[in-house]
């Protein structure tokens, strides 16, 4: 493993960080960006490896994904935005972190149908009739 990715094994000092240095990450790529781009792709492999074998294939894909979309980014900045929402997909989406426990939920409490997509259980909302602001004849 990089020497980068490796955990401090001295915890006295108040500079040393466990894991990821962001300065020194920095300095590599404005020096180099080629051997930051190298070190990256073997901590992310290193990391990988470091897995249960039953695991690796979705990360595998998961960083081609991420890879992908660095890649067909016009910039950085596009790229992190692409990604955060990848993120917040994976949370809020349809098939994201919030449903699969929604779905355990369910299945603990022994309700094994899921809420209409427009409908939370146990929640009801009071319908509110609103007039126009500026009424016009057909209205009033």
């Amino acid at each position: 493993m990089s020497d980068i990715a490796k955990p401090s094994k001295s915890t006295d000092s108040s500079s040393e960080k466990k894991g990821f240095e962001f300065t020194d990450w920095s300095k590599l790529a404005i020096s180099d960006l080629t051997a930051f781009e190298s070190k990256r792709k073997q901590v992310i492999e290193d990391f990988i490896q470091s897995v249960p074998k039953a695991r690796q294939h979705r990360l595998r894909c998961l960083q081609w994904r991420i890879d992908q979309t660095r890649k067909l980014s016009r910039n950085p900045m596009d790229a992190c935005i692409k990604l955060s929402q990848l993120m917040m997909e994976s949370v809020y989406g349809e098939n994201g972190l919030i449903n699969a426990l929604q779905g355990l939920r369910r299945e603990i409490n022994g309700t094994n149908t899921p809420p209409r997509n427009n409908q939370i259980q146990g929640q009801k909302g009071k319908i509110l009739q609103f007039s126009p602001l500026n009424p016009t004849p057909e209205f009033q």
